[in-house]
């Protein structure tokens, strides 16, 4: 069996076990609040399933990616592709069951009188319930045969090496986030269904924790607020706004192609690369003249905001805007409800320093004396900051037992009277591998940027900074480094679909903002890492672009990230191009660009080992001309992520890059590309997405729809 076929199963089944953990709790808590469960076997049927699934999902994110010593002779290879595809089919099942059981319960929401709605948003038909626990009892017993089957896991083990015990299921960290909001979650939701407000409602969530997204994210995905509203949108505005470093600098996109992202949605396969915006606008408006939508807009940008505005109908049929911050929408609404983020309880501060219920913090033996009371101390000076007191339980998650010096940092980190002085304390106590990995995604990625978690993962390994240890491949470590900076606190991950391909969910991660900021500011000023540049007009960098330093302790850097805004309408290429001027890297050992391929014609990059685009448009000539590609002799890793490739002669110069170890086209369309992929042997080949184009294309992902 291919270890490629196996790698591309195993990716697959770990979204899908994460997807069905989802739409389990969130069916669980629908039918736990409406009353109705002790009517039914439903509800004690799924908690054991979720807890099954759970186990299957340790087993299988520790089993990532399978080593390729997987003897296929042996029948190691068949037996662990059937055990992963009978987890993949009982996901689908238990989605299917959910799905199933929420169209029904939504049908009793709308057939509801009015008065009954408003006394509860949230009943169950009991039929659909009764339905519901016979098909959860087989999919329980379906789970029961693969966490018994011993051969399989037998195999995924020995071919891991990994303790599962030193790695919790990601899931963990986004829980502890919500820790304190959860009548704020529920209040949010009877607004956003609230049945006596017809106007169109502009709900907003106020506050700087670390759990403002997953709270959005939790009401976004809830059972009850897909049945009510016909369609919901989640907008993610990239928005550079790191201004101290960079002046002048563009967005990641612009306004068109966000609203090309909504129409693609309401008319997915019949949408246009329309080039009128006002074409786009009027066809949204349209779509949307009879529907009821809830838009959820991730960021604040001044730029985007009037166009979705004026993009969307006003109509008395309870449609409502969730937004993380307050931002002006002129005049367009004029009814909003606030909801600030409330201050915690003591009880629930220390829940969130040590990640276990408040009556267990006290357990004998457990935590020094001296710990609690330090962690006390910091709990009563940042109740306001969650986001501080995850990053604390970070800290000590990985940091014990405790240490004389463990507990002086605690004390420093107690003494703090600022943010980015708490951060210093945390990053500083960072292993030195794990903090060069969280130094790079900062330096390199846009602030809001969603990166895309497994090409994260082979750049790491790429750039050298992952060693090799014994019983694990790198990209297991790798995967071991982006858990355990998950779990830190310090970066989110969520699941998004690029595409409109509801069935292939991409892990991506993103750095808060507040953390992105003040770490790149602390990490700027104290480490000599890469210098970022930005080309203004495609043609020029200008000096006030660069990070300003001394040029007496000047060192050419080593890696370069180059930001563009990405045009729909606008192809790159590496085949032309003017002059460059102020370009002054001679040793460039990494080059990164987003948004579009700058012209670089006339120059060299001998020793360049690294290339990576992101999300742009790029055009290869069909004759085999000469372009700066060719020089590139001793690149060991290209990447073209979530990008329309039209490759024309890319294979013929692929097949001369003979030191080409990764060929990354992760959720990319590309053209021209199929008989190097097939033929090709030597180099390790991420899939694209298709190999044909479809009508329609944007680089901007959805949430789970």
């Amino acid at each position: 069996m291919p270890t490629l076929e196996i790698v591309k199963k195993l990716d697959k089944s770990i979204a899908c076990v994460e997807f069905a953990l989802r739409k389990l709790e969130d069916v669980i808590e629908t039918s736990s609040l409406s009353g109705a469960t002790s009517l039914s076997e439903a509800s004690y049927t799924m908690v054991p399933i979720k807890s099954m699934l759970r186990e299957i999902q340790v087993v299988l994110v520790n089993a990532a990616p399978i080593s390729t010593s997987v003897d296929a002779s042996a029948g190691a290879g068949t037996v662990i592709m059937e055990w992963i595809t009978a987890v993949i089919d009982v996901c689908i099942c238990t989605e299917n069951a959910i799905s199933n059981f929420s169209i029904e319960a939504g049908r009793t929401i709308q057939n509801l009188p009015a008065a009954v709605r408003r006394i509860s948003t949230k009943p169950v038909d009991l039929f659909a319930l009764h339905t519901l626990a016979i098909e959860m009892k087989t999919i329980q017993s379906q789970l029961h045969k693969i966490i018994t089957n011993d051969d399989a896991l037998m195999h995924l083990k020995t071919h891991n090496h990994v303790d599962a015990t030193l790695r919790s299921p990601v899931p963990n960290i986004e829980e502890m986030a919500l820790v304190g909001y959860e009548a704020l979650q529920k209040s949010i939701i009877d607004k956003l269904l609230d049945p006596t407000i017809p106007q169109l409602l502009k709900v907003e969530i106020q506050g700087e924790a670390a759990g403002e997204t997953a709270l959005a994210q939790k009401i976004y995905q809830s059972i009850v607020v897909k049945n009510h509203f016909d369609v919901c949108f989640w907008i993610f505005d990239y928005m550079i706004h790191d201004y101290y470093f960079y002046r002048d600098v563009p967005e990641m996109f612009m306004a068109i192609d966000i609203l090309r992202k909504l129409l693609i949605t309401l008319e997915p396969g019949n949408s246009s690369d329309g080039h009128d915006e006002k074409v786009v606008i009027r066809r949204i408006r349209e779509s949307l003249k009879v529907k009821r939508y809830l838009v959820v807009i991730d960021g604040r940008s001044s730029n985007l905001v009037p166009k979705i505005i004026e993009a969307l109908p006003q109509g008395n049929n309870g449609s409502r805007f969730l937004i993380f911050h307050s931002t002006y929408f002129g005049e367009f609404i004029d009814s909003t409800v606030r909801y600030q983020l409330p201050s915690l309880s003591l009880e629930e501060r220390l829940e969130l320093i040590f990640r276990k219920p408040f009556e267990k913090i006290d357990s004998p033996g457990e935590y020094p004396p001296d710990v609690l009371s330090t962690a006390r101390i910091i709990a009563a000076c940042w109740g306001d900051s969650p986001m501080n007191l995850l990053l604390l339980s970070g800290h000590i998650l990985f940091n014990q037992p405790f240490s004389v010096h463990d507990l002086q940092v605690l004390r420093n980190i107690a003494a703090t009277d600022n943010f980015r002085e708490f951060l210093t304390f945390i990053y500083n106590k960072l292993p030195i591998l794990l903090r060069t990995c969280f130094a790079y995604m900062v330096v390199l990625f846009p602030v809001n940027y969603l990166i895309h978690a497994n090409s994260l993962i082979r750049l790491w390994i790429a750039e050298g900074m992952i060693p090799k240890e014994d019983g694990r491949t790198m990209e297991q470590t790798a995967e071991l480094y982006l858990d355990e900076l998950i779990q830190r606190g310090l970066v989110h991950v969520i699941w998004v679909y690029y595409h409109n391909q509801a069935d292939q969910p991409t892990r991506v991660v993103v750095l808060h903002p507040k953390l992105h900021d003040n770490f790149n500011y602390y990490i700027r000023t104290n480490n000599p890492l890469p210098v970022k540049a930005m080309l203004r007009d495609g043609t020029d960098i200008d000096s006030a672009d660069y990070e300003v330093v001394d040029p007496a302790n000047f060192h050419p850097s080593r890696r370069l990230a180059v930001r563009l805004p990405f045009e729909f309408n606008r192809f790159s290429s590496f085949e032309e191009g003017k002059i460059v001027r102020g370009f002054k890297y001679p040793s460039l050992h990494s080059l990164f660009f987003f948004g579009s391929v700058a012209p670089m014609m006339f120059y060299q990059f001998n020793f360049l080992r690294v290339l990576a685009v992101y999300q742009a448009r790029i055009r290869f000539s069909k004759e085999d001309r000469a372009c700066w590609l060719d020089g590139l002799v001793n690149l060991r890793y290209l990447g073209f992520i979530v990008c329309w490739i039209e490759a024309g002669s890319l294979g013929k110069k692929l097949s001369r890059f003979r030191n080409l170890q990764t060929l990354d086209l992760s959720e990319s369309f590309v053209s021209g590309l199929s008989e190097y992929i097939e033929k090709n042997q030597k180099v390790t080949i991420v899939g694209p997405v298709n190999e044909e184009f479809g009508r329609w294309w944007s680089p901007v992902p959805d949430m789970c729809q």
